[in-house]
């Protein structure tokens, strides 16, 4: 659901929010909630900014937001699954190597602990249009957090296979600062 506030035409909000579901995910931790917020002030639309004629807009914004993530998680990721096969799980039964029966062996270790990943954002810019909307500014720092940041993790201390588990990492982060700066020749 989305909410857009503009009040007197310069001052806006926005706000949104998903529940998301999966069934990739185990049932404790299978909906998700994911909220967004932005604000902007409109400042060249203030009275005090009436005599500056070189000045056509100016606003100051930020925002916040989470973003759920379950891409890389397959359907059965709760579960350990067992599989046949002729390499390594053939085996006899009577103790003798003439006769083998087919067996099972781990073939994936399940985690019923995933939850989904969170990429939280946050940003505060500054946007200009200056001389008749000919120069356009732009200047934004945005942070970016990834949470319980979901990966494919092989288990090699097992001695004849390999078993992949779909692991959350705890955090990840990177932030950054933009600039553009444009020029419109008419």
């Amino acid at each position: 659901s989305r909410v857009n506030y503009t009040y007197l035409g310069k001052y806006l909000f926005e706000a949104n929010a998903r529940y998301d579901g999966t069934s990739r995910i185990a049932p404790d931790t299978r909906w998700g909630l994911f909220p967004s917020v932005s604000a902007a002030w409109r400042i060249s639309e203030e009275s005090f900014m009436d005599g500056i004629t070189w000045l056509s807009d100016l606003r100051i914004r930020a925002g916040y937001g989470i973003v759920g993530n379950q891409l890389y998680v397959s359907p059965d990721n709760p579960y350990t699954l067992f599989t046949p096969s002729q390499g390594t799980s053939y085996y006899a039964i009577d103790g003798s190597n003439s006769q083998t029966q087919l067996g099972f062996r781990q073939d994936r270790i399940g985690n019923p602990d995933a939850r989904w990943e969170e990429n939280v954002s946050g940003n505060i810019g500054i946007d200009a249009l200056l001389f008749n909307d000919r120069l356009e500014l732009m200047v934004e720092y945005y942070r970016k957090d990834i949470n319980d940041l979901l990966y494919a993790y092989v288990d090699r201390k097992k001695k004849f296979y390999f078993s992949t588990l779909l692991k959350a990492l705890g955090f990840n982060e990177k932030s950054s600062m933009l600039g553009l700066f444009s020029l419109v020749d008419e």
